[in-house]
């Protein structure tokens, strides 16, 4: 929802997270939409980029996968 994604806006300014906080972040969000647009917010903030499959395991369809994996940085 656009509440959950403003409030990740921010409470992620200034913070550096792991591959696996990010992927706790987008299990809390059920649309792919949302979890694709709080991707591109914490995107320069993870720490541990080598393991983006991590965060793209976040996505169920495959066009949400491939989309992420466009996005690794």
């Amino acid at each position: 929802s656009a509440d959950k994604l403003s409030a990740l806006a921010l409470a992620s300014q200034g913070v550096r997270i792991t591959a696996a906080e990010a992927r706790q972040v987008l299990d809390v969000l059920a649309f792919s939409g949302d979890k694709m647009e709080a991707l591109k917010l914490l995107r320069d903030k993870i720490t541990d980029p080598q393991n983006w499959s991590v965060v793209v395991g976040g996505f169920l369809a495959s066009v949400d996968r491939e989309a992420a994996l466009k996005l690794a940085p």
